[in-house]
Formats: structure tokens, sequence, C-alpha cells
């Protein structure tokens, strides 16, 4: 209390925010889970941004910083319409089932107050932060996401190659996906997605503040992670935006050249190491895309529902997210304009299989199915905002400010991507980024 009552520097602060947060970003747990209950998932940055938070409205009340200069008019009416409509979707599961869901309660509603409060705390570090600053969070946080997955890699191939039985015990190399430290390996592929835009952009660009090694480790290391990680999703995505980056530094022949190397070296590592086993992982990995074989191949003249088809796929994954899908067809035909509120899926499943099976796998349908087609409509409005924003911001900023949006560009369509096939609106990195990139100037502050 003593420092907020004689004042804390904007810049200090900025400072110590950007540095934390690089690496509170990347590590989060589930906590409380039960067969009854989904659990409650912590990311670092959930504890750190309320304190955050007391230091930065002491420095605006103090005037010792500046309110974020968002680059997207009326984002506040914006959030509140969106708060609004959450809240209103708690109170409409109340009148649809007779009760509030308390995981909704929680994890939903009260993760999006948390998913703003990191918002706006990346949005007013970009307003009020220089550019070592900045800087300084994007080595941080490329540098600890390669650090940790280099101890991944480690581990794997070590467990894969000798027998460490009597040593350890980690992981089966093909049979338990990687997730880092993030608790899910759908939001570890994430991380990923956010890291390797950030340091192939800031490879490409004349002003670089990371070493160009990291960016040939994260290259390197991009096979075994494809393989390990094991998200179809993360997979796919990669497929689309790495194909792109390189497109949009076609000029730069040399280093896409040195990048292409590093990935073939990835894959001779990879074979090399595994040799003996690829029949094993070939096996798996075909086992991964069981859904889409069964689903396009022959299955007669008789029309089969989602959840039939879900009890002929071994992989559980798959067949759990049919009988969801079809759950959710179900919801969305009985109230398509206003959803049937807020957690209302898991209290559906409940009634209907006398059991909770878990949430619904895609953001957009999960908005529609729980907020109706109105909800759907405001944040895909709110979303055509930001992508706009970043664009034009884009067209007319400065190199470094440049190159950040160009990344973060690349970035929500690979969350965009993603969102398609997982729930992934509440992943924390992806907000804190959003508001570093909904503030940033055009030409950062030296210092």
């Amino acid at each position: 209390m003593r420092i907020l009552k004689s004042g804390l520097s904007s810049d200090i602060l900025t400072a110590a925010i950007c540095v934390i947060a690089a690496f509170s970003l990347q590590i989060q747990i589930t906590l409380f889970s039960s067969p009854t209950y989904l659990g409650l998932r912590i990311n670092l940055t959930d504890l750190i941004a309320p304190v955050a938070g007391l230091f930065i409205i002491a420095t605006l009340i103090q005037h010792k910083s500046r309110w974020p200069d968002w680059h997207i008019p009326n984002i506040y009416p914006w959030l509140a319409v969106l708060t609004a409509l959450l809240a209103t979707g708690l109170v409409h599961t109340h009148f649809t089932y007779g009760e509030i869901s308390r995981w909704a309660l929680i994890n939903k509603f009260g993760g999006w107050l948390i998913l703003l409060t990191i918002l706006g705390m990346g949005a007013w570090v970009a307003t009020n932060a220089c550019r070592a600053s900045i800087e300084r969070f994007l080595k941080y946080f490329l540098c600890f996401a390669l650090a940790v997955l280099i101890v991944e890699m480690l581990l794997v191939y070590i467990q894969g190659i000798f027998d460490t039985t009597l040593w350890f015990a980690y992981k089966t190399y093909a049979f338990t996906f990687i997730d880092g430290l993030m608790a899910n390996r759908n939001a570890y592929g994430l991380l990923l997605l956010t890291a390797l835009p950030l340091a192939t952009c800031l490879y490409f660009s004349k002003i670089n503040p990371i070493s160009s090694h990291v960016t040939h480790i994260f290259y390197f290391l991009l096979p075994s992670f494809i393989l390990f990680n094991g998200s179809r999703a993360t997979f796919l995505a990669l497929c689309l935006i790495t194909p792109l980056m390189f497109f949009l530094h076609r000029n730069q022949r040399q280093k896409c050249l040195k990048l292409v190397l590093c990935f073939v070296a990835g894959i001779i590592l990879l074979l090399a190491a595994f040799q003996n086993k690829h029949h094993e992982i070939l096996a798996f990995k075909l086992h991964q895309f069981e859904f889409i074989m069964k689903a396009f191949g022959d299955r007669g003249p008789d029309p089969i529902t989602l959840s039939e088809l879900g009890k002929d796929i071994d992989y559980p994954g798959d067949s759990m997210r049919l009988t969801i899908l079809e759950d959710s067809i179900e919801m969305v035909n009985h109230k398509p304009v206003f959803g049937s509120g807020l957690g209302s899926m898991l209290i559906y499943q409940e009634e209907k299989h006398g059991k909770m099976i878990n949430l619904i796998d895609c953001t957009p349908l999960w908005i529609l199915v729980e907020m109706g087609a109105i909800g759907l409509m405001l944040f895909a409005l709110f979303y055509i905002q930001i992508a706009k924003s970043f664009y034009h911001s884009w067209k007319q900023d400065e190199e470094f400010s440049k190159t950040i949006r160009l990344a973060l560009m690349i970035i929500l369509f690979a969350y965009t991507f993603m969102c398609l096939f997982h729930e992934m609106m509440y992943v924390r990195a992806i907000w804190f980024l959003l508001g570093l990139g909904l503030a940033l100037p055009s030409r950062m502050r030296q210092a």
C-alpha cells in the first residue's frame, strides 16, 4: 500500500507486467476436476491480473499513466454488450432449467471477466510501454515457449530411444500427447500457433529483438511437435499459416531457405531416432483419423445418426464429439434465436444421458447453442472489428509495430481456425496479445 500512496512509475510497472506476463500466460492447471464437475481452469495470469490491475488503477488515478488508446471505436460499449449477453445467458438458464449452472457462473462468466482484465492489461501496456518493454516481452515469451518445447522433446526422445523405466516414467512417447505447461494439448498447440508467427515475422523483420537461432530451433523441432502434440487442428492450422508466412516474405529467399532446411533437418532427426518404430507411430496417427475415414466411407443406404456413428469409432474423443454435436443440433433447433442459456449444454446432457459428457468443442457452435443466433452475431461483429483494426493499422505502421501486427493477424487467423474444432475462447495469451495489438501505437516510444 505504501507503494500505491507514494506513486509508481508507469515505465517500471509496464516493464514488470511485460516480464511476468511472458511467463505466466504459458502456465495453467485444472483444479477440482471430478466425474460431476469439469474443473476450474486456472492460468497463472488469473492470479496476477487483479494485483496488476490495482497498480494500474493507482497510476491512472495519480495521472502517471494513460488510459488505453484503443483503435476500435466504442470498444467499451461493445464489451459491455457482450458482458450483458453472458449475464443474460445465466438468467436464461435459470428460466429454462430452473437453475443457474455453477460451472458456467465460475468458468464462463467469471472467466469472461478475467479475459476482459487481461485484454485491458495488454492494451494499457501497449499504450504506456516503451519499445524496449515490448521487445523484452516478446523475447521472454518466445524463449520460455522454446525452452518448454525443448524439455518436452528431450524427454520424449530419451524415453522413445532408451529404456528409462528404472530412472523415470514420463509419458509414453506416441500414446500420451505433450501439453507443455498448458494442461491441455490443444491449448498447447494454440500456444505454438501464437509463438511461431511471432518468431517468424520478427525473424524476417529488419528490426529483430530476438536471436535468429530461436526461430531456427522452433522450425527444427516443429516436425517432432506436430507428431507428439497430436492435435489435428493444430496440424491443419500449421499447414495453412506456414505457407502463408513464407509467401508474405517470399522476397527474402535466403532466410526462407534456412527455415525450410531447419524443418527438413527436424524430419531427418525424427526418422533417424524412431526408425524402428515408424510402423507403430504411423498406425497410431492413422487411428486418430479413423473418424474421417469412417464418416466418408461406404455405410450403405440407411441413414445413420451422429451418435450411432460415434459408437463405431474407437478414438474416444471423436465418439464423444459426435454425441455432443447431435445434442447441439437438437438444442439449436429447439431455441435458435436466444439459445438455451449459459451452461445449458451440461444440464441437457445430464437430463438426456444421465451424466455430464463434455463441453461443445467448437466456439461458434457453443455460442450458438447457449446464446443463440443473436449472441453469435454480436460476437462475430466484434471479431470483425478486431480484424479490421489490425489490417488498417498494419497498412500504416512503421517497421516494428507493422511486424507485430502482421504476426497478430496470422495468429488471429490460426486462432479462428482452432475455434472451429475446439472451444478456445478462454485462452489467456490470445487476449493479452489482442489488447496489445488493439492499442499498439503506430510508432513506439523509444524510452
